[in-house]
């Protein structure tokens, strides 16, 4: 938890090689059931948004984090869990986890909070996930600006989290 305290206020610290990766190994800061095993990341799901993103923001490519989706002011995760039918077998997916991890210093506002459901309706759209399919996004900054402080919810089954960097530690403790 001290590297991440150290790293989220800096403006100077790489989301990707830094903060991600801590955050990938920590998902269950987000809540208990992000400990399991069944929740990985999904690189199908994050070249989908990396091509998403490719009309207005350069991705970077890194070859060795294909599993995230970096920008030069961001960094995306994405993690899922597959659901299973009656005989055990996989059908579909259960859950989308979203992590958007905003540089060091950036305070959020209501656009940061509009791109998380850009997320979820371009994986809705893609048909990698199915309507019932819970989608969660937080999307992490440093501070909060008027009007992103609201949980936003689309539809019966996606939500968007606004959180402070401070907020997030907090609970991790």
């Amino acid at each position: 938890m001290g590297q991440l305290q150290a790293l989220v206020g800096n403006t100077t610290a790489d989301e990707l090689h830094d903060l991600q990766p801590l955050f990938a190994r920590g998902l269950w800061i987000f809540g208990p059931e992000y400990e399991a095993v069944d929740f990985s990341s999904n690189r199908k799901m994050c070249s989908l948004i990396r091509t998403l993103l490719a009309g207005s923001n350069k991705p970077i490519e890194d070859s060795r984090r294909p599993d995230l989706v970096a920008l030069p002011d961001r960094s995306i995760g994405l993690y899922s869990a597959d659901s299973y039918d009656d005989d055990g077998e996989v059908c579909g997916v259960r859950k989308v986890l979203v992590v958007e991890l905003k540089q060091g210093g950036f305070q959020l506002t209501v656009d940061e909070l509009r791109q998380g459901e850009d997320y979820a309706q371009a994986l809705r759209g893609a048909k990698h996930v199915q309507k019932s399919t819970e989608i969660l996004v937080y999307v992490l900054g440093e501070g909060l600006k008027d009007g992103a402080e609201e949980v936003r919810k689309v539809g019966d089954f996606t939500k968007i989290l606004p959180m402070r960097y401070e907020m997030v530690l907090k609970r991790a403790h």
